[in-house]
């Protein structure tokens, strides 16, 4: 990435630190779903282990979405976008620069999480940990990619709140399932799966969004 990326990207940063909007907001929304999730679903039986992990994704995927849709939200607010562009920052570069802030603030998220699941629902995560935060990092490349793909896509819609999920969690899907898997192995200990499959769809979704991109924000 060149300078200029790193420079938004370190743009991003400081502009979450201070405002604090997305990432408190997600952090809440997840918390409470982890709450609510422990009073409905039985943690002593054997079958935990099988629908936990997707319980776990399945509030990552909602957290990540709100942070994922605002991916575009002070750039479209100031009309800033038009004028990286013009600038000469390249559209790949922004791609780059936004999908790995966009990283770094999802994966927060899912690590947080992992200590909220072994308090709410007794979790033994600690050897497991480093296998489960390393299917979370490579499983947060796709989404940041494809979300901010879907972000930018959907910027300029009053909208865009409702219609993000619609875009979002179909595309996704594919991603999610072998990450579902992968977490049950681990859990399970057993081999981790579906580690392979994750890195295709990266692979996939980056390519996409990387020849996509510029038609996408420059047209």
């Amino acid at each position: 990435m060149k300078v200029c990326g790193w420079a938004l990207f370190k743009k991003d940063l400081l502009v979450e630190l201070r405002t604090q909007e997305s990432l408190w907001i997600s952090l809440l929304f997840a918390l409470l779903l982890t709450v609510i999730g422990s009073f409905c679903f039985p943690t002593t039986n054997n079958l935990a282990q099988l629908w936990i992990p997707g319980l776990y994704w399945l509030i990552y995927i909602f957290a990540s979405t709100i942070i994922l849709t605002n991916a575009f939200r002070q750039e479209q607010s100031e009309g800033s976008l038009q004028a990286f562009l013009l600038a000469g920052v390249s559209a790949e570069t922004l791609l780059l620069s936004k999908a790995l802030y966009q990283w770094l603030l999802i994966s927060m998220i899912g690590l947080i999480l992992w200590p909220l699941f072994a308090v709410f629902y007794q979790v033994p995560i600690a050897a497991k940990l480093p296998r489960l935060i390393l299917i979370l990092l490579l499983t947060g490349i796709g989404f940041a990619l494809l979300g901010t793909f879907c972000a930018a896509m959907l910027r300029a819609s009053p909208l865009r709140q409702i219609f993000m999920p619609l875009v979002f969690f179909p595309l996704i899907l594919p991603l999610v399932i072998p990450a579902i898997y992968a977490t049950q192995s681990v859990l399970a200990d057993q081999p981790v799966r579906g580690l392979e499959v994750i890195l295709s769809f990266d692979l996939l979704f980056g390519a996409l969004a990387y020849m996509l991109f510029a038609h996408l924000v420059e047209g």
